[in-house]
């Protein structure tokens, strides 16, 4: 995510239904993806990590809800 000034403030990874979440959270880590301000998305659920750590898992409520999550 990128405001207007081109500033990066954090990542977004979008997954399908058919992949476990947090086994792909792992396997992106181990990768070398940022750990620090990102988020991994799934069609009924998202997951931050921030410092290298989940922080708090989100289940989506609608497409205009945002969760209350305000990116």
């Amino acid at each position: 995510m990128v405001d207007t000034f081109r500033l990066t403030h954090g990542f977004w990874e979008a997954k399908d239904e058919r992949d476990d979440l947090e086994r792909e959270i792992r396997r992106k880590l181990e990768q070398g993806y940022p750990r620090n301000n990102i988020i991994f998305q799934a069609p009924e659920r998202a997951i931050l990590v921030s410092i290298a750590r989940a922080t708090r898992h989100g289940y989506k409520c609608d497409a205009s809800s945002r969760c209350g999550v305000n990116l």
